[in-house]
């Protein structure tokens, strides 16, 4: 298991979004450490092909975790 000190979130997606990539030095740079991913809204998903396409990012970005889905409409700490 591997400890959990920082992940690719919101700020990642988000700048993805903006710029159309992510590489070299700019993507590390994007690393969060979970406490601070609370700090950012939710993303929704206006559709399910949006849904796929988020679930899909954090997927590839993230690959030595298991991401769980609960479904919230806000952050519960």
């Amino acid at each position: 298991m591997y400890p959990l000190d920082a992940v690719y979130g919101p700020l990642a997606y988000n700048t993805f979004q903006e710029h159309g990539s992510l590489k070299g030095e700019g993507l590390k740079k994007t690393l969060q450490r979970s406490s601070d991913i609370y700090k950012y809204a939710p993303l929704t998903a206006q559709s399910y092909a949006e849904l796929i396409e988020i679930v899909s990012f954090f997927t590839v970005m993230n690959k030595r975790h298991t991401l769980y889905f609960r479904g919230q409409t806000r952050h519960l700490v």
